[in-house]
């Protein structure tokens, strides 16, 4: 078990999640077998003092015969003009690309060497930049900091798993986004904050890793 200190950007960074297997997913047309799919959902507060389990994606995974995982999802809220998102993680589940497609516009990064570089398109101006950084790990990614839809859930395995597992032990995560740059006509990425992870409990029946968590969480296929 992990705990994340909560950051100003995101002061729902400590989530309580639950899965759900009840909804088609479009299957990835690969090599790679498909592993588990699932739903993340958050207990959230309703006016009148009610709670309710409120969605923040749908997935599924599959494993390269590297081993890697290839991530599909959509952020909830689901419709016409969802968010998708894709996430290449190692053995290991440290970040190695990211896509998104929204109605927005597109961004690809590529964090399998050094320095990571990342693209992006905006649909609506047409117009495109990219922007790269020398950055050592650990490290995590958001799109844009501030109150623009991304996985806040995969966004905390990512960060869970990079985490030193020994009991009481933290570790500094830091985020990169992309920014405007110092001339405001261009895009980089640099460090949006710093996460602290720390380790809770070390034991194997209830999640050792996130990889664990999904494979013994999720419907097998």
């Amino acid at each position: 078990m992990f705990r994340a200190k909560p950051s100003p950007h995101r002061k729902s960074l400590v989530l309580t999640i639950a899965l759900a297997f009840v909804f088609p997913f479009p299957a990835r047309q690969t090599a790679s077998r498909p592993l588990c799919e699932g739903q993340y959902s958050r207990w959230a507060s309703a006016p009148g003092g009610s709670h309710s389990w409120v969605a923040i994606d749908r997935w599924r995974m599959y494993e390269a015969p590297d081993g890697t995982h290839t991530v599909d999802a959509e952020i909830a809220p689901f419709g016409e003009y969802v968010v998708q998102e894709t996430l290449v993680l190692s053995r290991d589940f440290r970040l190695r690309k990211f896509l998104s497609n929204a109605r927005s516009g597109n961004i690809s990064c590529d964090f399998r060497s050094t320095p990571v570089r990342c693209d992006v398109h905006s649909k609506k101006s047409n117009l495109r930049g990219s922007a790269s950084r020398e950055q050592a790990t650990p490290y995590n990614f958001i799109p844009f900091a501030g109150p623009i839809p991304f996985d806040l859930a995969w966004f905390v395995q990512v960060s869970a798993a990079q985490a030193d597992q020994t009991v009481g032990r933290k570790t500094r995560v830091p985020v990169l986004s992309l920014q405007d740059d110092a001339s405001n006509k261009g895009i980089e990425l640099g460090i949006a904050e710093t996460e602290e992870i720390e380790y809770l409990v070390r034991k194997r029946s209830e999640f050792l890793i996130a990889k664990c968590w999904l494979i013994n969480s999720g419907s097998m296929m």
